[in-house]
């Protein structure tokens, strides 16, 4: 499936009209195949007038058990009518025919506020006193909680051949009933604040919104 359903779109039109992400994560029978429609979407999205801010491989799941695809990319656009008729091209449906698994979120744009934050954590807080004391035990809810990683996928982390190369992160909430969303804001803060003094930075942070494909 590589087109919304009439469901989803009918749902994507009752999103407000401004500044929207697609969010794609998708595969294809080998990396030539993939790169090719990564390359294809970011053209495509230029004529729509959106473009293609952020793409990379995918290569393990931490967390949670959210199916694995082989590329991650985010297509920011102007307005919802100009992601529509960019989803709804033929151009579109002709880009991703090699996909073997593809899946396409809607995210609000980021707040320009959660941007200028993150710009002046990252500028800031390196140089800034804090206790970055490594701890040398496991955390606890290792193979117990599922927000957790598994014992398996920590040592894939500290396996892997590139251990000094960039990465990044991407998480995907859903917040319990009551206190849920409360809580994760509390340990945000903290996170947040230990990220960017270890000389990482926020990237990007928006409200998830549906699943168009």
């Amino acid at each position: 499936m590589t087109s919304p359903s009439p469901q989803q779109l009918e749902s994507f039109q009752r999103l407000p009209s401004g500044r929207l992400v697609l969010f794609y994560e998708f595969s294809c029978a080998d990396a030539k195949a993939t790169s090719a429609v990564r390359a294809a979407l970011a053209k495509l999205a230029l004529e729509h007038n959106g473009a293609l801010r952020w793409a990379s491989e995918e290569q393990e799941i931490m967390c949670g058990r959210i199916a694995h695809y082989q590329m991650a990319a985010s297509l920011h656009f102007a307005s919802r009518d100009a992601a529509r008729a960019f989803i709804e091209s033929a151009g579109h449906r002709a880009a991703t025919a090699a996909c073997t698994a593809l899946q396409v979120a809607v995210l609000g744009e980021q707040p320009r506020a959660v941007a200028l934050i993150s710009s002046v954590m990252a500028r800031v807080l390196p140089h800034w006193p804090f206790d970055s004391t490594v701890e040398t035990t496991e955390e606890p809810g290792v193979d117990v909680s599922t927000t957790m990683p598994t014992s398996k996928m920590i040592a894939a982390v500290r396996s892997h051949p590139d251990q000094n190369t960039p990465v990044v992160m991407i998480n995907w909430l859903k917040f319990k009933p009551g206190d849920g969303k409360a809580a994760y804001y509390r340990y945000g803060k903290v996170a947040l604040t230990t990220t960017h003094h270890l000389g990482a930075k926020l990237i990007f942070a928006a409200r998830y919104q549906q699943i168009l494909i």
